[in-house]
Order: structure tokens, then sequence, then C-alpha cells
């Protein structure tokens, strides 16, 4: 018989020899989830209202399921996007111009009614003087 040496615990617990491998979970990149809060972040930070649109679009085309926001991302998701629908309605009345004033009160109404559901923006002073502005 060949002579075995007996480890003792705490040597293999250093030589790694009962050591699991930790697992590590990696989220799923191309999940419909992760594409729409990409699309509406990316939106976000262009400050592209139609994009923000073009997201919710996409998501309602590929499933009846609601957004996969918690409460407070889309409540800064609204919060976020009538800042920028304020910001672009100010500046189309500042410049006079009707097809501006007209392309920032749809993005407005859609903001409103649609995604995110912003109904609150249509009582900001700068829809109000838009509207004025647009009849």
């Amino acid at each position: 018989k060949r002579y075995q040496k007996m480890y003792t615990s705490s040597a293999l617990g250093r030589g790694g020899k009962f050591s699991s491998p930790t697992p590590v979970i990696i989220g799923e990149h191309n999940t419909k989830d992760v594409v729409f809060k990409h699309a509406v972040d990316e939106a976000l930070a262009e400050e592209n209202l139609k994009g923000l649109q073009e997201a919710w679009v996409q998501w309602r085309s590929r499933t009846p399921d609601d957004v996969p926001l918690d409460n407070q991302e889309l409540t800064k998701v609204r919060r976020q996007a009538a800042n920028i629908a304020r910001q672009q309605l100010g500046e189309a009345v500042r410049d006079g111009s009707f097809a501006a004033i007209d392309e920032a009160l749809r993005n407005a109404d859609q903001i409103a009614d649609v995604f995110p559901c912003a109904p609150e923006l249509r009582s900001t002073l700068e829809y109000k003087a838009a509207r004025i502005n647009w009849e």
C-alpha cells in the first residue's frame, strides 16, 4: 500500500481543495426591459421627446405589460420629460415661430397624455403662453 498523507482541515482550506467557485450573476443585456430603459435614458439625456415617445411605441408593440419602471423611476422620468417639454415650450415662445410652437405643443401633449402621462404640464405658464401664441 502506498503511503497517504492525511491533510488537516486548515491545510485544505488554504489549498483551495474545498473552495467552490463563487457564482456571478450577470444581467441580460438584450431583454425588452433593458432595451426600453436604455432607450428612455438615452432620449432623456439627449432631451429628445420624440425619442421618448418612440421608446414607448416600441414597448407597446412588443408587449401589453406595464412599463418596467418602478414608481420612483417613473416619477423621475415624468419630471424630466415635463421639464424638457417646458424648456422647449419656452424656447418656442421666445423664438416666436409658429412651426416651433406647434411642434413644442405636440410634444407637450404627448408627454401629458401618452407617456409618461404628466397632465400637470398643461397647467404650466410655458404651456399656456405657447397655447395663446399658437391660437
